[in-house]
């Protein structure tokens, strides 16, 4: 997590480095500590490793992580930390797809700035303005 830092490819590196582990790994625990670095990126990495989380891979979409068939077999306690993969999964693939929606990560700590900004943008606008807005979410 030092990586963001440094230069632009070097966090591309490191997003890289723990996506392979997370898309590679059969294992419930590592998936989870994968994930867990994913959303500490997200919630209080540096822009520059955030900016490259969010364009990992390019063509993003549904199913971001790949992670919704994920199953670890070995034992039923391997089982049922399958099942919170996937869910935790499924919870960051909703976070970073809108974040990428929305141009900023929502939950991360240097988000307040933004809220502050879009707070202080939504309370000059019209209502006309806010429904238009509204039609479009």
């Amino acid at each position: 997590l030092s990586a963001g830092t440094g230069s632009r490819a070097t966090a591309a590196s490191a997003v890289e480095s723990i996506m392979d582990r997370l898309h590679t790994t059969g294992d419930a625990c590592v998936a989870l500590k994968s994930l867990i670095i994913v959303h500490h990126i997200v919630k209080h990495g540096r822009f520059i490793l955030q900016d490259q989380l969010s364009v990992f891979p390019s063509s993003g979409g549904r199913n971001y992580l790949k992670l919704s068939g994920f199953r670890d077999e070995k034992s039923p306690l391997m089982w049922e930390l399958s099942s919170w993969v996937r869910w935790y999964a499924l919870y960051l693939e909703h976070l970073l797809s809108t974040s990428r929606i929305m141009g900023f990560f929502i939950s991360s700590t240097s988000s307040t700035i933004h809220k502050d900004e879009y707070e202080e943008m939504v309370s000059s606008l019209t209502n006309s303005d806010l429904l238009r807005e509204m039609d479009a979410l």
